[in-house]
């Protein structure tokens, strides 16, 4: 019934989301053709939950002759879109009908071809966009240039710079591309657009992009050079990027000015620029602000965890697991990334000390990677430090270390006979043994170790529940 309605003239009323709802409903009703004309239809209304599910179908249903009608259908921009947007969901697929595409006669359509294949980041079409930097129609030439920069493969650096010496329209999609490459050798072209009042900042963000050590001299000269006529904020948080990326970052000692100049914004009014701040603090290796940017990273990101920032601060791991809360939680979440950067000496005094109320799941990862005995001794305390309710998520770890834990437990005299047992049920020991200990317990010892077991089937199989019965039911 929807498909006596006019789709030729885009000149009709948007469909309601209830309309658009029942005509999903009905489309496998109709014949083909009226499928087709209804999901035009669809497209019109502005809810992304009905332009997806007509999309989808589309994607399904709808031949590549039609889809190129509407790519070519320059009156009606709705038409044209789905045609784009349903080639994008057909993914690789439809790689060389977007190739042919680029052949087309209409600049549009091989506009189009473009965005496709941008979207697709396919490196098979490298080739073919590359020839397309040389096309007459400039708007073409700068879709080019962008998707050959997000496919990322270095090789058309050479063909991108050139086009650094063009007009502003191209020099803008060249400095983005040449970000996307991540070519170190770029950063020598793209430096020097700094003092270019239209494309300094694009060339900031794309220097940022590539990244290294080469990139964050460029950006703290860029900082110290132009502090009162760029955006502090912004570029500290670029740098901050760039810092958290450099695998073997630079040294407090080595970068004493630019520490002390930026130290001064972890007062700042502004949240983002604290942030930044403390990052780019942090990243440089152990320095006197440390504890005030810890602090200020706490309280803007108590949930998130800044890792990026404390990759090469082993220095900071103690203290971070001797702290509370979120703290103490970041500590847990780089003892599970880099469970061997604290000493074995050091880690066994922390966990003496720990009291949680509940075991995170970063820890218990950080100590199954553990498996030095020297931390045994302090394994053993943590556990009889916790609380019985959460002592079932240590036994993994405790059976790690199931040969050391073994002599110590048999040569510890002030453990009591019933966390012996228990102990020794969970590294594995006999259920005959540990059947015939926990039998000549007392009653009461019996019903506090029973629980703690209760997993280990055969020792209960073993155990004289009739006797026990009869002797107190």
């Amino acid at each position: 019934m929807h498909a006596s309605i006019d789709h030729s003239n885009a000149e009709y009323e948007i469909p309601s989301w209830e309309e658009c709802a029942k005509m999903l409903e009905e489309l496998p009703e109709l014949q083909f053709p009226d499928r087709i004309k209804t999901l035009e239809y669809l497209m019109r209304n502005p809810s992304p939950w009905i332009r997806q599910r007509a999309l989808r179908i589309g994607a399904a249903i709808i031949p590549e002759k039609q889809l190129l009608e509407y790519l070519r259908n320059g009156k009606d921009d709705v038409l044209r879109n789905m045609g784009l947007e349903i080639l994008k969901k057909r993914g690789s697929n439809i790689l060389s009908f977007a190739l042919e595409l680029l052949k087309d006669k209409e600049a549009d359509v091989v506009l189009q071809a473009i965005l496709l294949l941008d979207h697709m980041k396919d490196p098979r079409a490298l080739e073919s966009l590359r020839q397309m930097l040389h096309h007459s129609n400039p708007n073409i030439v700068q879709s080019a240039i962008v998707a050959l920069g997000n496919i990322g493969d270095k090789r058309v650096m050479q063909d991108i710079i050139m086009f650094l010496n063009s007009d502003p329209w191209l020099q803008t999609a060249a400095i983005q591309a040449l970000g996307n490459l991540h070519s170190h050798s770029s950063i020598t072209h793209l430096k020097k657009f700094l003092t270019d009042m239209l494309l300094g900042p694009l060339a900031v963000e794309s220097i940022a992009r590539i990244g290294g050590m080469s990139a964050f001299r460029i950006l703290v000269h860029y900082l110290h050079e132009y502090n009162q006529q760029i955006d502090t904020e912004y570029i500290l948080n670029l740098i901050a990027h760039v810092l958290e990326g450099i695998p073997k970052k630079p040294q407090f000692h080595a970068w004493k000015h630019f520490y002390k100049s930026i130290s001064v914004y972890l007062n700042a009014e502004s949240e983002s620029l604290r942030n930044s701040t403390a990052r780019c603090l942090l990243s440089l290796g152990p320095g006197p602000q440390d504890k005030k940017a810890l602090h200020i990273l706490i309280e803007i990101n108590p949930t998130d965890f800044p890792h990026s920032c404390f990759s090469n601060r082993k220095d900071i791991f103690p203290a971070l697991l001797q702290m509370k809360g979120t703290a103490q939680n970041w500590g847990f979440h780089l003892l599970e990334r880099y469970p061997h950067s604290i000493p074995t000496s050091k880690l066994a005094k922390i966990l003496v000390s720990l009291k949680l109320a509940d075991i995170p799941d970063t820890l218990i990862k950080a100590l199954l990677k553990i498996k030095s005995p020297q931390i045994t001794s302090a394994l053993l305390t943590f556990y009889l430090n916790t609380a019985q309710h959460n002592r079932h998520v240590l036994i993994p770890v405790l059976q790690i270390h199931k040969a050391s834990l073994s002599k110590l437990i048999s040569r510890d005299k002030k453990l009591e006979t019933s966390m012996k047992i228990i102990l020794e049920a969970i590294l594995g020991k006999s259920s005959e043994s540990i059947s015939k200990q926990i039998s000549e317990l007392t009653p009461e010892k019996v019903i506090t170790v029973l629980p703690q077991i209760i997993s280990y089937k055969q020792v209960l199989r073993k155990l004289p529940w009739k006797e026990w019965l009869h002797q107190k039911p």
